[in-house]
């Protein structure tokens, strides 16, 4: 394709080009003769501005990309829906607070494929993990949190004008973090309120392209940005009949992001505004619980807008307050309008353990009008119909300590569209109450814990965080191997002092493969699984109350593997067939005679082959989370 007509294809009619976007195409012509894939960059850079919201003149575009799972199935409508989901922060740095439960640590991680109609190799990632210091018996919440989000352009190769090799390049923007939030629930008078405030300061790096390769100015930006925002709500509980319970909360939200200085790249002169946003909203929350511990029936629905605060021109200049929202008619009638992007969004929930989300984001000027899906499941509704459906008593006390969150998301638009079919998904983990487990422990205090029955036959079931470590050292940087989850299944029993099981484990990570394609490299994203039957022997010692730990060795054989490419999958058999053989450390905690949980750490010793990397090994490894239940 013709360079000059590749770069001509980015400008949309009736539409001005930012700042960012002229320095990006700048970019082209100061290294026009060796690029291709460079210029691939540029245009990327300035479709990631189109659709994100066409009539901003602002730089860093891509941080407004939401990278929530369960706001992103319900229209982008995370500014003013209290939720659990810690990443909906995103949207308003005081959301994302009701996973703490106490003295509390949670974690989230998100990967998706962004603009995956434009290029395959395009990554949004974020990682999240927070703090609650304060304990569950006060109406207080003081969080304290760390974000990492990533926009991942991939690796560039730089080729000459006759298209002979010259070297490689990675682009990427990056924002880290950090926050805090504080939460008031309780009673201000006679009135119920649920109030929370946010602040967030990120730094943000923007690598477009290496300095060497310009002439003059740099290709890299650096500045800090400052969210802040307040979400509000008004719970009413009306007791239906004994244990009954209907639960009414109306709630508001406001936020405001990125507030900073200029970005500059090449020219100074031409430094573009940083994407100040404002977001508001309105939700309504209504549901049915039993004890006020489990929801048997939730829904929750929620109308927002959002709106870029910079004003078109020079000098830089920003609107204040709301913007251009109209709250009445952008947010309460939800009407949209061409300098505004509304969200509508809505969830059902069924026994706290499956969620349906659906909604919608119209963006008039940005060219998207875009239907949104999603669905999650809960740890907390599973463990509570188990323990109403089973004699097993106080199964449901599990969920005082530790809950397992998975949401998915997905845009659909219309076809070609380069935001259709872009999918989100993360696991989240809260680990609560963490001061009533070590005051169990000191005290060695019962409560709903007593010693585990070491007879019979004990099941697991659970998941195998994994990744693979390959020996060569450029496999490793080229591969760029990311973690991946998988099912973990086993049955296990007591003999004598060991403890003697078998199971069935899946080790799954991601990884990219290098495939040199004419004029430049393709480099599909690669999902590749292990299925493992394993059998081990473990020595567990008892340390106090409800912990104990353990260590032994394992032996297990590769029965299958599952290689996914853009959403194929093969299975095929092992190339290598050898028993693989490795160690198998951790702790238990156990509630009650027959529950308890299982956090293991196990590495294979034996280098396996990969049919993908011909000349290198790898070695497998990962994390296990199982419930366990003795039989």
């Amino acid at each position: 394709m013709d360079n000059e007509y590749f770069i001509e294809t980015i400008d949309f009619p009736h539409r001005k080009t930012s700042g960012q976007e002229q320095q990006a195409i700048t970019y082209y012509q100061y290294i026009r003769g060796n690029m291709k894939r460079i210029c691939q960059i540029c245009c990327i850079v300035a479709l990631i501005s189109c659709y994100c919201n066409a009539q901003s003149e602002a730089g860093a575009i891509w941080l407004l990309i939401p990278p929530s799972p369960s706001m992103n199935g319900m229209g982008e409508i995370g500014v003013c829906l209290p939720d659990t989901d810690p990443i909906s922060a995103y949207y308003n740095p005081a959301n994302g607070l009701l996973s703490y439960q106490g003295i509390s640590v949670v974690s989230s991680n998100m990967e998706a494929n962004w603009l995956q109609n434009l290029a395959s190799d395009i990554q949004l990632k974020q990682s999240y993990i927070g703090f609650n210091l304060i304990p569950n018996k006060y109406p207080f919440q003081f969080v304290i949190n760390k974000q990492n989000t990533i926009l991942d352009l991939g690796e560039q190769t730089r080729i000459d004008e006759y298209g002979n090799y010259i070297g490689k390049f990675n682009s990427r923007m990056s924002s880290t973090a950090y926050s805090i939030a504080s939460r008031f629930y309780g009673d201000l008078w006679i009135i119920p309120v649920d109030i929370s405030l946010g602040f967030l300061q990120k730094k943000v790096i923007q690598n477009l392209v290496p300095d060497e390769y310009l002439d003059s100015g740099s290709g890299t930006s650096k500045n800090v940005f400052y969210d802040y925002g307040i979400l509000t709500s008004l719970p009413v509980k009306l007791n239906i009949k004994d244990k009954w319970n209907f639960s009414l909360s109306p709630a508001f939200g406001y936020s405001i992001s990125n507030i900073g200085d200029s970005i500059v790249f090449i020219d100074p002169a031409k430094a573009d505004p940083p994407p100040r946003t404002v977001r508001t909203g309105i939700s309504i929350s209504a549901k049915i619980s039993l004890n006020d511990e489990w929801n048997l029936f939730e829904y929750r629905g929620a109308r927002a807008a959002y709106d870029i605060l910079v004003k078109p021109g020079k000098p830089i200049r920003y609107q204040s307050g709301f913007g251009d929202i109209d709250f009445f008619k952008n947010v309460l009638l939800s009407k949209k309008d061409s300098m505004l992007t509304i969200s509508r969004g809505h969830e059902v929930s069924f026994f706290d353990i499956y969620t349906f989300r659906f909604g919608k984001t119209i963006d008039v000027s940005g060219k998207i009008n875009e239907y949104t899906t999603g669905y999650g499941i809960n740890s907390v509704g599973i463990f509570n119909f188990l323990n109403h459906l089973t004699e097993i008593k106080n199964l449901s006390e599990i969920n005082r300590y530790l809950t397992i969150e998975y949401n998915y998301s997905k845009w659909t638009e219309d076809y070609g569209h380069p935001r259709d079919d872009t999918e989100f998904s993360a696991y989240t983990f809260s680990f609560n109450n963490i001061d009533r487990i070590v005051m169990w422990i000191i005290n060695q205090n019962k409560l709903t814990i007593s010693k585990y029955n070491n007879t019979g036959l004990t099941v697991l079931a659970g998941m195998n965080f994994s990744t693979m470590i390959f020996n060569n050292k450029d496999t490793r940087k080229t591969a760029n191997v990311k973690f991946g989850n998988g099912y973990d299944f086993g049955i296990e029993t007591k003999i004598k002092s060991l403890l003697m099981g078998i199971s069935f484990t899946q080790y799954t990570a991601q990884y990219k493969l290098e495939i040199p394609v004419e004029y430049f490299y393709f480099n599909p994203k690669i999902t590749d699984t292990y299925n493992y039957l394993s059998v081990y022997g473990l020595i567990p010692v008892s340390v106090m109350g409800p912990l104990s730990f353990f260590g032994g060795v394992q032996i297990a054989n590769c029965i299958s593997r599952n290689l996914t490419v853009y959403k194929t999958t093969d299975c095929m058999n092992c190339i290598d067939n050898s028993l693989n053989y490795g160690v198998l450390t951790g702790f238990d905690i156990l509630f009650e005679s027959r529950i308890g949980i299982r956090a293991s750490y196990n590495y294979w010793l034996r280098n396996i082959k990969n049919s993908l990397f011909e000349n290198d090994k790898l070695k497998l490894n990962g994390i296990r989370i199982n419930l366990l239940l003795n039989l």
